[in-house]
């Protein structure tokens, strides 16, 4: 059986022996037999028509590289043009193989190929090779259906400058085609909205999530970018570059460094503009002492309002605080408590301004309302059992000592700041008038007590139920 390998171009010598040519001269008896024998072998090669064996003698150099010994000049160029760098091969051994040709060089009429095997190695038993029909630059293929396997006709480096990337790819395209994907390596960083030209064709606008313009450094440099054209701009399919908010808050959070009343912080990265709905998070470098504003990296500052329209009383904001606000697109929105919210806004008194007993923008807490002059420090009500004062009720009251008959100490949890302190005393006897006196001059911390019944007998009294209060400056 012969080959299409062993056919010459030459139509003058195709004149082997019948059945495997056409002499001249042939007998007629032999013309059906040459026949039957081109159709055999014509429809072996068209079972197999992805691949076609040249014919040329082949001889193996190593597991991945071989020769072969080309018959004429003009075959020779052929080859040479045939067996390229990319190129697909089947390899005749004990087995079928496959591989890429990686590299191809001429020595007068031999071409030595050394491939890259897709598995197994060549063996002593290699006879022939059969090339693929279709290469990666196939010009039989329909526009715009090439091979594509090494990238170069979707994809080039940039060579453009910010905003207007422009890339080259090989071979040109005449147009842009709804559908159609393209790689390209940003030679540099976007600053905003930016477009895409490719070959030449037009500048055409790149956008992210459908129909968004790119924000500034969307796209880094270095960065390799894929596209898809809608049949109006290029859809950006890459994940932007904008480095996403992170767990150290730099990007929402800052340390006021402004003045009160003018608070001022810097984010990192700075943003470019407010936007409506920004998140910004500062601490607070002092309380306010009434309408308030927020500067953010000097875009300007915008007025803090607090229940969407209200102003901010004093002290609203404590110096410290980290105070979270929204912009509205005209003002910051305070979505923190204000320091004191459990009065509806406004902040405690403090101590200092209890015991002033002026101020009227601050409220009266639980825990100072007893520093106001006007509330009592210490108060308690006993009784005597057995001779010996026990506490009923009390307030600031640590405990009584029982110091004689009618004698008692009342010890109080937090003292006085000075032994200078008023005392209103309640004798609880209903029959007899009782003197409560001083016994010794106070202290800060301690107050005694003696009772005398003095409108009977003037005995010392340690039966009745007694009462007293105390009022002054607390430490």
């Amino acid at each position: 059986m012969s080959l299409i390998s062993t056919w010459s171009k030459t139509a003058g010598n195709n004149n082997l022996t019948p059945p495997y040519g056409w002499p001249e001269g042939q007998a007629p008896s032999t013309v059906n037999n040459c026949a039957r024998e081109m159709m055999a072998t014509i429809r072996i090669q068209m079972q197999d028509a992805q691949w076609f064996n040249w014919g040329f003698v082949s001889t193996r150099i190593s597991g991945v590289k071989f020769s072969m010994l080309l018959s004429t000049a003009s075959a020779t160029v052929s080859a040479v043009a045939a067996f390229t760098a990319n190129r697909r091969i089947k390899l005749y051994d004990t087995s079928t193989m496959y591989g890429t040709i990686s590299e191809a060089s001429l020595s007068a009429t031999t071409i030595n190929i050394t491939y890259t095997p897709d598995s197994g190695s060549l063996t002593n038993s290699f006879s022939s090779v059969a090339l693929s029909i279709l290469s990666t630059t196939n010009s039989a293929l329909p526009a715009g259906q090439t091979i594509y396997q090494d990238g170069s006709q979707i994809y080039a480096a940039d060579a453009g400058a910010n905003d207007t990337y422009v890339i080259a790819l090989a071979p040109a395209i005449t147009a842009y085609t709804t559908g159609m994907v393209i790689n390209f390596k940003a030679n540099t960083a976007n600053t905003g909205a930016a477009t895409l030209n490719v070959n030449g064709v037009g500048a055409v606008t790149i956008k992210k999530q459908h129909d968004l313009d790119l924000a500034t450094g969307d796209i880094e440099s270095g960065q390799i970018v894929t596209v898809v054209y809608d049949g109006t701009n290029f859809q950006m399919q890459s994940q932007v570059a904008i480095t996403p908010i992170t767990q150290t808050g730099t990007e929402i959070y800052g340390v006021d460094a402004g003045a009160s009343d003018t608070y001022a912080i810097t984010l990192t990265p700075a943003p470019a503009a407010y936007a409506t709905g920004m998140i910004v998070n500062f601490k607070a470098n002092t309380a306010n002492t009434g309408a308030a504003t927020l500067n953010v990296n000097g875009l300007g500052a915008k007025t803090i309002l607090k229940t969407n329209d209200t102003a901010l009383d004093d002290n609203d904001i404590e110096a410290g605080q980290i105070v979270t606000v929204v912009y509205d697109g005209t003002n910051f929105q305070m979505q923190s408590q204000t320091a004191n919210s459990a009065s509806g806004g406004g902040s405690a008194a403090s101590q200092a301004q209890m015991e002033a007993a002026s101020a009227t923008t601050v409220y009266s807490s639980p825990g100072r309302q007893q520093y106001h002059p006007g509330h009592p420090k210490a108060w308690v009500c006993w009784a005597w059992s057995a001779g010996v004062p026990t506490i009923g009720t009390s307030y600031n009251v640590a405990s009584l000592d029982d110091v004689g008959t009618g004698d008692v100490r009342i010890n109080f949890t937090t003292a006085f700041s000075t032994a200078n302190y008023g005392a209103s005393l309640a004798p609880g006897d209903d029959t007899n008038v009782v003197l409560c006196q001083l016994v010794v001059a106070a202290t800060a911390s301690a107050y005694r007590i003696l009772m005398t019944r003095f409108s009977t007998d003037n005995a010392y009294d340690s039966n009745q139920n007694n009462g007293a209060a105390f009022f002054g400056d607390q430490a």
